[in-house]
Formats: structure tokens, sequence, C-alpha cells
């Protein structure tokens, strides 16, 4: 009987190393997963604006549009932009329909569907996301000139297909109003390292102001060292408005892996704890099995058995215990 719990202790805590195996070489792999950006060197933050004190788009383009300005300014920055989130999270997802101008479609037929971000001048170039076509966004991309949008080639590939999608136009209310695409990006992990790239589209934050938005600022600096100014220029424009979850997108994507790693640990402590257990029982067992056999011990020395070979036989017997399922013979 105590060979048969033996045998499961062992059993069972290389199954459990086994997994915690698995399970650290699946959390190293996801480590060295391509994000599609640069986290090294980011500032993150978000901002929410009072609704009673911004409640029109230009109240909003104008706050973010002079905090980004005098942020840009500081030393240590190397770039600084707004987007509703940052990569890593899904606190502002938004998902929606809409209709590639030229591409036919029948009645009840699905349009395109596609995540739609909205950021400003300077995003791609603060996390350096490539951009393969066209252009990225400019300070004129503003309200009174045409609306303006850029895709990633994810978009590119599953909504415009062999179509340069650069020049095209879209429309989310059924043709009321257009929105140009005028350039092509990289892919990026937005969900997570183990997620796919979604079907992204990106459109420009002065034409679509918002009350809440994530600042993603570069720096030549360690990236909390500038949090304090980053503050002080938020407060030098409005004393009341508070700024949240500030942190390194270097952080953002250690969260964002938390738990493979918490698992991965959890699984390696408890086979430790399991091999542990299982070894101090085949050292008891060893140790009955030596009492056990103590007479034939000392018949097999005195007909000339060496020591090594005894320790042989009673190592065998032990080690058996890992291997085959049979009872300790006496």
């Amino acid at each position: 009987m105590s060979s048969l719990l033996i045998v499961a202790q062992v059993a069972a805590s290389f199954l459990l190393l086994i997994g915690a195996g698995l399970m650290l070489r699946s959390f190293l792999r996801l480590q060295r997963v391509d994000p599609g950006f640069q986290p090294e060197n980011v500032l993150t933050m978000q901002i929410g604006l009072d609704f009673v004190k911004y409640n029109t788009g230009d109240k909003q383009r104008a706050f973010f549009e002079t905090l980004l300005e005098k942020i840009q300014m500081q030393s240590g920055v190397k770039s600084a932009a707004a987007s509703m989130m940052i990569p890593f999270t899904n606190d502002m997802k938004m998902t929606g329909d809409f209709q590639i101008q030229g591409q036919a479609t029948t009645p009840g037929q699905a349009l395109p569907t596609a995540d739609f971000r909205i950021v400003s001048p300077c995003y791609f170039e603060a996390l350096h996301i490539p951009i393969f076509k066209g252009r990225g966004f400019l300070q004129s991309d503003r309200p009174g000139n045409p609306d303006v949008a850029i895709v990633n080639r994810s978009a590119a590939s599953h909504l415009w297909g062999s179509q340069d999608p650069v020049g095209t136009r879209f429309s989310t209310d059924r043709g009321k109003n257009w929105t140009q695409v005028v350039g092509v990006v990289g892919d990026i992990k937005q969900y997570g390292l183990d997620k796919n790239a979604a079907d992204e589209i990106y459109v420009a934050m002065a034409q679509n102001p918002m009350m809440e938005s994530s600042l993603v600022i570069k720096t030549s600096v360690e990236p909390m060292s500038i949090a304090r100014g980053v503050i002080e220029l938020l407060h030098a424009i409005d004393a009341n408005q508070p700024a949240a979850r500030m942190r390194s997108l270097e952080q953002v994507r250690a969260e964002s892996v938390a738990a493979p790693r918490l698992t991965s640990n959890l699984l390696g402590l408890f086979a430790l704890l399991a091999l542990a257990i299982a070894a101090t029982g085949i050292g008891g067992v060893m140790a009955l099995v030596v009492g056990q056999r103590r007479h034939e011990i000392g018949v097999r020395m005195a007909i000339g058995a060496r020591p090594g070979e005894i320790l042989r036989m009673i190592l065998g017997q032990g080690m058996s215990l890992t291997l085959v399922d049979r009872p300790t013979s006496g």
C-alpha cells in the first residue's frame, strides 16, 4: 500500500512539473512576441474631462491640443499623443460597421466591421508604429477639412482585399458622410500578446473630440521621472483636472501577462512541493525496506557481497517505485 501511495505521489509531482514547464515555455514565448510597436520609454495616463465644464467638442479639442503641445515642449519628451485607449487594454473598445465606396453590396449582406480608434497626430510616432503607405495624421486634419482615417494592414487585407485602401472612402452612416483613407499602418497587439491583431481603423482626434483620453508620451529618460512635470502642466491648464493610472507602457505590458506568469509560478511551486513529499515518502519506504531485509542483507554480506552491491539493490528497489506499480517485496 505504501508503494502505491509513493508511486501516485511521484506521478502527480512529475505531471505538475511537466505542466509547469509547458506553462513556463508558453509564458517565455509570449514575452518574445512582437507587439507591433515599442513600449519602452513610454509614459501613459488617463484623463477624463468634466462633462459640465467641457461640454462641447471645441472645448474638448482645445484642452487636449493645448496639453499635448505643452508636454511636447517638456525636457525629456520626444513625442506626445492622445488615444481613446492604450495598447494591451480594452477599456473603450468601439466596434462598428461601415460601407466602402465602390464595393457592391446586396440586400441583407453584412457590412465590413472594424475596431475604431481615435488618436491625435504623433500617435504612430510615439509608439513607433510603422506607416507602410500614405501618411499619418496632420495638424491640418481638423473640422472643416475632409474627414480622414488610417487603416492597419489587417483591415487593408481583410476588408479591402486586393484594392489599395489609400484614396478610397468609407461611410459609417449609410452614405451621409464619407471618410477618406490616407494611410496604412502596421498591426499591433491591442488586446494582448496572445491575441491576433484586430482589423483597426484610426480616425483623427481633432475631427472626433473625446471626453476621455489616454496619453502616450515617448521619452528619452525614465518615463516616471517626468510624471510630476506632466501633472504640473495639466494643473496649469485646469487646476481641478485629475489624471489616473499613470504608469509606463512596459508596466501595462507586464500586467497584461501577469495571469499566465502567476499560473506558471504556482504550478512550479506545487510541483516542487509534491516532489519533496514524494522524495520524503521514498526515503521512508527505503528505510522500511532496509529494516525488513536486514537479515537478507546480513546473509549477502556474509557470503561476500560488497557494500556497493547492497546499496545498488536497495536503491534499485526504491527507484522502481517511481517507474512501476508493484508492492515492496519482503
